[in-house]
């Protein structure tokens, strides 16, 4: 059905009819796709509300299809509305793993893009996957295999350590939300490796942490875990080690990142005697001037009384003088 319109423009109405809908679904997306129209021009959402259900009966006969499109979609919301609990539990667990290597793949050929776009926003397909992989990634990491796992980790490892990535691209939070869905077995077996991941401050928008975060801020989510770091045997590399207490850091995020590192490293026993008398003196080299407390940020106060010390009375001093100097 033709309608003339003003301006010699003319609306086009495309229909037809199957059982399920599907048919339907895909006939519009070959228009759209023939015609070279994307989802989302500008400011402007080419089908509106029938983006969802479009995506959704795709997505049940070609998943793949469905995915890639869930990619290209104008809005967040049509993947929070669409990939919910439910939709994700009901499908294979081979299709997960592939749709999660595809969406990793998808962020690092395209990072450079990403980085040059800077805070604006693209119309080509980098700055869809910006805005709309991340979630996707955080949907589909509730059900990776353990093989999964550990390419998410390998991923993190590897996003974690670029440079100059733009606040829009909220990097700390993906990896947040990705740790929290990897299992405490597989973090504890790649820790080594994730140990010696470059120390690069990612600046975002929003993270749970004040200020910036490095891996370890949010690494494991259970405390307790001796009994697989002894079935994995977790050794460090003497040189990690070595670089992490180096006395060398030029700024303060590269001194918390170094200490809450080396934190971990203690608590399971991974330093020596001598290591853990070069951690100490490396907490307390940094310090505030107002409250003498060092400079970790984003930690409660009781956590300093438990930070070990040279001198047994500086941080109960230092937490005490915390209070005389700030109100509450």
């Amino acid at each position: 059905m033709t309608q003339t319109e003003h301006l010699n423009c003319m609306t086009m109405t495309i229909g037809s009819y199957s059982r399920f809908g599907h048919a339907e679904g895909y006939q519009l997306y070959k228009v759209l796709e023939k015609l070279g129209i994307p989802f989302k021009c500008g400011c402007v959402t080419v089908i509106s509300d029938m983006e969802l259900p479009l995506i959704a009966s795709i997505y049940d006969f070609n998943n793949r299809l469905g995915l890639l499109l869930l990619v290209r979609c104008s809005s967040t919301g049509t993947i929070e509305k669409l990939i919910n609990r439910k939709f994700v539990m009901d499908l294979e667990s081979g299709y997960i793993d592939d749709a999660l290597e595809i969406l990793i793949n998808a962020i690092e050929v395209n990072v450079g893009e990403i980085i040059v776009m800077g805070n604006g926003f693209s119309e080509y397909l980098a700055g869809h996957i910006r805005e709309n992989v991340p979630i996707l990634l955080q949907r589909f990491s509730s059900r990776a295999s353990e093989r999964m796992q550990k390419k998410e980790l390998q991923f993190i490892q590897r996003i974690m350590s670029y440079r100059n990535i733009p606040p829009r691209f909220e990097v700390t939070k993906l990896m947040d939300e990705l740790l929290r869905q990897i299992s405490e077995r597989m973090k504890v077996k790649l820790l080594p490796l994730m140990m010696e991941t470059e120390i690069v401050e990612q600046v975002t928008m929003h993270s749970r942490v004040d200020g910036s975060i490095d891996i370890f801020d949010c690494y494991f989510n259970k405390q307790g875990l001796d009994t697989l770091f002894e079935e994995y045997n977790v050794l460090i590399d003497e040189d990690v080690i070595n670089w992490l207490l180096k006395d060398d850091w030029k700024s303060d995020y590269e001194w918390k990142t170094k200490v809450v590192r080396l934190k971990i490293l203690d608590e399971y026993h991974l330093l020596s005697n001598k290591q853990h008398d070069e951690y100490v003196k490396l907490i307390w080299a940094n310090i505030d001037e107002k409250t003498q407390l060092p400079k970790l940020t984003g930690y409660y106060l009781w956590v300093y009384e438990t930070l070990p010390y040279i001198d047994e009375s500086i941080p109960k001093l230092s937490v005490k003088n915390y209070f005389i100097t700030y109100d509450i």
